[in-house]
């Protein structure tokens, strides 16, 4: 089982009437951020946590028992493995009965692919150099190799080049892994990554 969520931060009108819902804490958290935007972010993931905490049956208060792996994933220990993602004006977020990956990122114009070969191997630099659509290739690979790391859970690593991505799955410590690419909007390119080879289900949220 794999379940997605997404929302845009356009659904946050006014910050502090989403902050009243949250705890304290995530007051002061949230508040750290200077950009109204990167206050949004933050905001909206832990909505969208609560709202999936509920439509599961368990308490939203469970946000208040967040825990962080030594790589820094973050996890409750009492519901399912969860992943969070965000890029431009998008939050998504994943949890699955199994280790979850997800990552997403809005398609901007990048000027000089070149200085980003050192994180892909000779067939992923080989497939962007052929690509009609650079841009694209390029955060299509990259999506599949964070949340490929973010389900191991490591995070990001200084060997990038070494995890080959092409592909719809990867070996990866004795584990095969899955990719599945989620098609919900033409400006994002988005990748989940687990050891379940299934579609996942992908729901809009609104607040």
């Amino acid at each position: 089982m794999i379940n997605i969520v997404f929302a845009e931060i356009s659904a946050i009108k006014d910050v502090d009437e989403y902050l009243s819902k949250l705890p304290i804490i995530e007051h002061e958290r949230i508040n750290t951020f200077r950009r109204i935007e990167d206050k949004k972010r933050r905001l909206l993931a832990l909505l969208l946590l609560q709202h999936c905490l509920v439509r599961t049956g368990f308490e939203k208060s469970l946000v208040n028992r967040i825990t962080r792996s030594e790589f820094g994933k973050p996890s409750i220990s009492s519901w399912y493995r969860y992943n969070i993602s965000h890029s431009g004006k998008l939050v998504i977020l994943a949890y699955s009965n199994e280790c979850i990956g997800i990552d997403v990122e809005e398609v901007r114009p990048i000027n000089d692919l070149n200085s980003f070969s050192w994180i892909f191997s000779a067939e992923e630099n080989h497939e962007l150099k052929i690509s009609e659509n650079k841009d694209y290739c390029f955060y299509k690979l990259w999506t599949k190799k964070e949340c490929l790391l973010k389900a191991v859970g490591t995070g990001l690593v200084n060997n990038l080049s070494e995890i080959d991505c092409i592909g719809n799955r990867r070996r990866l410590n004795g584990q095969e892994w899955w990719f599945k690419q989620i098609n919900f909007c033409d400006q994002y390119i988005c990748h989940t990554c687990s050891i379940l080879n299934e579609e996942p289900e992908c729901i809009a949220v609104s607040f």
